[in-house]
């Protein structure tokens, strides 16, 4: 888990860490990403790194976890515009990603981090299922639904299944983006 040491951190060194972090990132998959080479370009000390971060788990949730904060805001304001259309939201969300994949430098960065949670399925599953506890991600889930997501648009009778689609979709759309970049 990220330690509370490292949001403590003047904003200037916080960003300077997070930027040597993703920039080792975009040049190595996970297995091969650095403490060292990290630090180094931090210019901090190995026992800061270990202040700040346990594992490489954490870094993963560094670097996915702004982006997921922008990719939620976004989602909930396309749902509203859209009257709550779960479907249009969808394909919004795979536009958009593709456009700020192709209209930022970041090309490898999101190349690397897919492809780490693709092959390395076991770092999403640690951190959502240990470093999550699942009733508070569930509920936080459920309360996204009933909130933002219209069930006119869908053929469900209960709530679970519209849980179902929301949770396909997100397959769906995960897979659609990884595809973008392995078949470029």
């Amino acid at each position: 888990m990220i330690k509370k040491t490292f949001y403590n951190l003047p904003k200037e060194k916080r960003e300077r860490i997070i930027n040597a972090v993703k920039d080792e990132f975009s040049k190595h998959p996970k297995e091969k990403v650095s403490i060292n080479k990290i630090v180094k370009s931090a210019n901090i000390s190995r026992g800061s790194f270990y202040q700040y971060f346990d594992d490489k788990v954490d870094l993963v949730e560094l670097l996915t976890g702004e982006m997921a904060e922008q990719i939620t805001a976004f989602v909930k304001d396309s749902l509203i515009k859209n009257d709550g259309n779960i479907f249009i939201t969808y394909k919004e969300i795979f536009d958009e990603i593709i456009f700020l994949i192709k209209e930022k430098d970041d090309c490898h960065f999101f190349k690397n981090i897919l492809f780490n949670l693709e092959a390395n399925s076991d770092i999403i599953f640690d951190f959502l299922h240990y470093r999550l506890p699942a009733i508070e991600l569930d509920k936080k889930l459920g309360d996204f639904i009933n909130t933002y997501i219209n069930p006119k648009y869908l053929n469900c009778k209960t709530q679970e299944e519209v849980s179902y689609i929301f949770n396909i979709l997100i397959l769906v759309l995960k897979n659609s983006i990884f595809n973008i970049f392995v078949n470029q």
